[in-house]
């Protein structure tokens, strides 16, 4: 970092005098070289300016029109630069949250959910292997989310039903703490609904949750 206190402090006392408030602002953020410098050269900017204009009416109102002008002199400089410091350390802070975007801070914010849905549709073998099952095995292990629901629906279900070797992962995924979930309307219309429960899963009408997870924290993955 270029710059100190007190060069901006004689900077913008000359070049406020020389050519106006614009211009020493242009001079000042030339100092920065990053987003956080700039404003925070902004922010002490204000702040100068502000403390110069409460200490000036302070004088007006209890000394002469000498006392005024003496204020920017040198014997009163440190004085003056000391209650500039002291407002810029109190709301440094605000410099901070200046340099963060508010999208970005929004983006964080909205990107951290912890919870994963997986909706299984498809009946075939391959989906289910090298996909379903070992992707809610892998992200449940590696901890890639913290709550992670798998809802077999529609023709997954009739596979499930038939195939032993799937309904092993499936019990395996349920012990190590994912919540399987399969929808009841379509296992009555297979009429497969106990075949299903005997597995361990809950077996309920889904068209809810899996909207309430749409619209929630959740993110939502279909196979």
């Amino acid at each position: 970092m270029r710059w100190v206190a007190s060069d901006i402090f004689d900077e913008w006392l000359v070049v406020r005098a020389q050519a106006g408030e614009d211009d020493a602002m242009r001079k000042l953020v030339a100092y920065g070289e990053d987003t956080l410098v700039l404003h925070r050269i902004r922010l002490f900017y204000q702040f100068v300016y502000v403390v110069h204009q409460c200490v000036l009416s302070m004088r007006q109102s209890s000394s002469s029109k000498t006392s005024e002008i003496s204020f920017m002199t040198h014997s009163h400089r440190p004085t003056f630069l000391l209650l500039a410091l002291l407002a810029l350390s109190g709301f440094g802070w605000v410099a901070f949250s200046a340099s963060t975007p508010t999208g970005a801070a929004d983006h964080h914010s909205t990107s951290e959910s912890d919870k994963l849905t997986i909706v299984w549709t498809s009946g075939d073998p391959d989906v289910a292997h090298r996909m379903v099952l070992m992707y809610a095995n892998g992200a449940q292990q590696r901890e890639w989310f913290d709550d992670i629901t798998l809802i077999i629906w529609g023709p997954s279900q009739r596979f499930v039903a038939a195939d032993k070797d799937i309904r092993a992962k499936l019990q395996n995924l349920m012990d190590i703490g994912v919540n399987v979930y399969a929808c009841q309307a379509c296992s009555d219309s297979y009429g497969i609904t106990d075949d299903l429960r005997s597995v361990g899963m809950t077996v309920k009408y889904m068209g809810e949750p899996l909207s309430d997870a749409i619209k929630g924290d959740s993110h939502v993955i279909t196979f």
